[in-house]
C-alpha cells in the first residue's frame, strides 16, 4: 500500500480541529439557560477563546446567536465571566456599563456590549447609545481622512475646512 502524500496527515489534522471547534461553538450556542452558557464558557475557555474558534464564530456573521456568543467571548477578555453574563442578561447592567463607556469612549468595547444582549439598547437611553456610537463612528472616520491628506495639500484642506466652516456658521 502506497504511503499517503505528504501533508495529507496536515489537512485531515485541520479538518479535524475545524470540526471539533464548530461541534464545541454548536454545544455552547445550544445551551438552554445563561446559566449553562457562563458555566460552558468557564469549563472551555482555553478552546472557546482560542483565535481559530473565534475566526469560525466570526464567519456567521449574519447569524445574531453567533454575533452575541462572540462579542461575549471578546468581553470576557477583559472581564470576569459572571459580570460579562450579568451583561448579558440584565439590560439594566448593560445599559450602565455602555453609558460608562460612552463617558470614557471607547467604542471599541461599546459596540460589544451593545452586541452581546439583544435589549441593551431600547428605548430613549438606547437611542442615546446608537447615537453617541454613530457620532463617535463619523469623528473616527473624519479623523481617519484627515490623516490621509498628502502633506502637499494639508494646507489647501485646512482652508477649505475653514471655508465651509465659516459658510455654514453664516447660514
Amino acid at each position: 500500500m502506497p504511503s499517503p502524500p505528504i501533508g495529507y496527515d496536515t489537512v485531515l489534522a485541520a479538518g479535524g480541529a475545524r470540526h471539533h471547534r464548530t461541534e464545541l461553538l454548536q454545544a455552547w450556542i445550544a445551551t438552554p439557560t445563561w446559566d449553562q452558557s457562563a458555566n460552558f464558557l468557564q469549563e472551555h475557555n482555553a478552546e472557546l477563546a482560542n483565535t481559530h474558534t473565534r475566526d469560525l464564530l466570526a464567519s456567521y456573521s449574519d447569524d445574531d446567536a453567533c454575533q452575541r456568543h462572540l462579542a461575549i467571548l471578546y468581553l470576557a477578555d477583559n472581564k470576569p465571566v459572571e459580570e460579562v453574563y450579568q451583561i448579558v442578561t440584565d439590560t439594566t447592567v448593560a445599559t450602565e456599563h455602555a453609558l460608562d463607556l460612552i463617558e470614557s469612549a471607547d467604542l471599541n468595547q461599546l459596540t460589544l456590549i451593545l452586541a452581546a444582549p439583544p435589549r441593551a439598547a431600547e428605548g430613549i437611553t438606547g437611542a442615546f447609545i446608537q447615537t453617541a456610537i454613530a457620532a463617535c463612528g463619523s469623528l473616527a472616520q473624519r479623523r481617519r481622512q484627515q490623516l490621509h491628506v498628502p502633506p502637499g495639500h494639508a494646507r489647501r484642506h485646512r482652508r477649505r475646512r475653514r471655508h465651509h466652516l465659516a459658510r455654514a456658521c453664516h447660514r
